[in-house]
């Protein structure tokens, strides 16, 4: 893939490798922050969800999905997800 360039003010010039970008957002250490974010998600809405990482095509992703029927209601009635969102920044 190509590089990208970006110019920057005062004459600075950012360059990235579009490969080695992919790579870093994909790594493990970026997994296992991803994965630390979601449990503490998970934790934060309560009983009965479920925490993943998995790859997509550029870059490591993180859910949270609900893993039981007290947990769809419990997200259906009081949006637990959306509020426990703040728990993984």
């Amino acid at each position: 893939m190509a590089k990208v360039t970006y110019h920057l003010p005062r004459g600075a010039k950012l360059v990235l490798d579009k490969n080695q970008f992919v790579e870093l957002m994909k790594s493990g250490p970026m997994k296992r922050d991803l994965l630390r974010r979601a449990k503490r998600v998970k934790e934060s809405a309560g009983d009965g969800f479920e925490e993943s990482v998995y790859d997509g095509k550029n870059r490591a992703r993180a859910s949270v999905i609900t893993g039981t029927h007290a947990a769809r209601r419990k997200q259906s009635k009081d949006n637990a997800l959306q509020r426990a969102l703040n728990a993984g920044r």
